[in-house]
């Protein structure tokens, strides 16, 4: 699976990136995140539990994920991606994020997330899509006229 969400936000480049290298803030506005968790860093690299949570009609399924910032070029480019600390073998996820910035104090923003497991299906894409597009909307609102964020 391999999904491509684009965005534009009222911010500069920098007060974007500000905000979005941090995983634990992306609680605020991702439906489909039940929780995320700050760890102890992995050498100078930030680390998070993420768990993530889907509904479909009264079947829900949780899945945790260790997601680590291995890429942080600001204000530009992010990138997460899971390792897990256990020795087992795991699905790949990895979220990467891409900072445009745009005429006046505007920004487009690009976020690719990808994962290699075998259990993506129709009814999680919808539920997925339902999610990313109402984070769309929250994160407008959230840099909408904010010049502090």
């Amino acid at each position: 699976m391999r999904q491509m969400v684009k965005v534009d936000l009222d911010g500069s480049p920098q007060q974007i990136f500000g905000v979005l290298k941090d995983l634990e803030a992306y609680e605020n506005w991702l439906g489909f995140v039940d929780s995320i968790e700050t760890l102890e860093a992995e050498g100078d690299l930030p680390c998070w539990q993420v768990t993530l949570r889907a509904q479909i009609g009264p079947f829900a399924r949780l899945k945790q994920l260790r997601m680590v910032l291995i890429e942080d070029e600001a204000p530009r480019i992010i990138r997460f991606v899971r390792r897990e600390t256990d020795g087992k073998e795991h699905s790949d996820w990895e979220l990467s994020v891409l900072i445009d910035g745009r005429a006046g104090s505007s920004s487009s923003v690009s976020m690719e997330l990808s994962y290699s497991g075998k259990f993506w299906s129709l009814p999680l894409q919808s539920v997925f899509n339902s999610h990313v597009d109402a984070a769309k909307s929250l994160l407008q609102q959230t840099f909408a006229g904010d010049e502090d964020s």
